[in-house]
């Protein structure tokens, strides 16, 4: 347990370091007018709240590592290890470092589709992160994908790369970002749909969700994108659907067999049932 803890805290720790330098990176590029026109001081002020909440997080783990470490030793003198009173699992979650704060500027930063190609490298590469390191709240995946869609749209109305120029403002979103936006929505998928985290993020993914999953991963399914998007796109939205099919199997399995009581038909609005035809004819055709 304890060569657990050790290794789990050393990971975190090191976590948080590259939170905090991309923070920083985040902040001082909102306000650099040395490639593009444009400032965001509500980004640098948001950047540094986060700053501020990450520093607290810190050490409020530093605490609970310390509570943890009493006991470990404690029960290693007093208990067998087969009634050791260290949760080791629940101190491996890191629902202790999921923060709406965090993840608060690179939301903002999301939601301009002028910014410059650095700017929205950062922004990709940070939600990324935040999403591996899992210090994403489950209940802000929706606002990751509302602002992941202002950037796909912003793209596809735009003919192509000869639209970009020096600065990077009003350039079409590049295949490396557009990669990365998918690389961001797989990892949300399977962060909600984890048995692991079953419980804790049904409530998270459901049909609206579902919808705005599937419209995303859609808008980069244009054949005017690079093929290896296209191609990723394509591979992500299958994933999507088998996701919602899988679902309903599961149910209906567990209906059957008595495990659970019959339970209703799954029902979706007519806007996911749209979404889902859309992406099934898209596949298919």
């Amino acid at each position: 347990d304890y060569l657990f803890l050790v290794v789990v805290v050393g990971t975190r720790m090191q976590h948080l370091s590259i939170v905090e330098e991309e923070l920083r990176n985040l902040s001082l590029e909102s306000v650099s007018k040395r490639r593009h026109p444009h400032v965001y001081p509500e980004i640098k002020e948001a950047a540094e709240k986060a700053l501020n909440s990450l520093k607290l997080l810190r050490e409020e783990y530093v605490r609970a590592r310390g509570k943890a470490k009493e006991k470990v030793t404690m029960s290693s003198n007093t208990s067998t290890q087969g009634n050791s009173e260290f949760d080791s699992n629940k101190f491996h979650s890191s629902s202790i470092l999921q923060s709406s704060d965090i993840l608060a500027p690179y939301i903002l930063s999301c939601n301009y589709a002028e910014g410059s190609t650095k700017l929205l490298n950062l922004t990709l590469n940070g939600i990324h992160n935040l999403l591996s390191f899992e210090m994403v709240p489950p209940h802000d995946v929706k606002n990751i994908l509302r602002v992941l869609s202002i950037q796909a749209c912003s793209g596809s109305q735009l003919s192509g790369p000869s639209n970009a120029n020096s600065t990077g403002i009003g350039s079409r979103l590049q295949p490396e970002s557009q990669l990365k936006v998918l690389q961001i929505t797989l990892l949300m998928l399977n962060f909600l749909s984890s048995p692991v985290f079953a419980s804790q993020n049904s409530e998270h993914l459901n049909e609206q969700t579902i919808c705005s999953f599937l419209s995303l991963t859609l808008q980069l399914c244009d054949s005017r994108n690079n093929i290896s998007v296209s191609s990723a796109a394509f591979g992500t939205a299958r994933q999507i659907i088998a996701l919602v099919f899988d679902g309903a199997q599961r149910d209906l399995d567990s209906t059957i067999s008595g495990n659970l009581p019959p339970a209703p038909q799954p029902h979706f609005t007519a806007e996911v049932d749209a979404q889902l035809a859309k992406g099934a004819h898209t596949l298919f055709k």
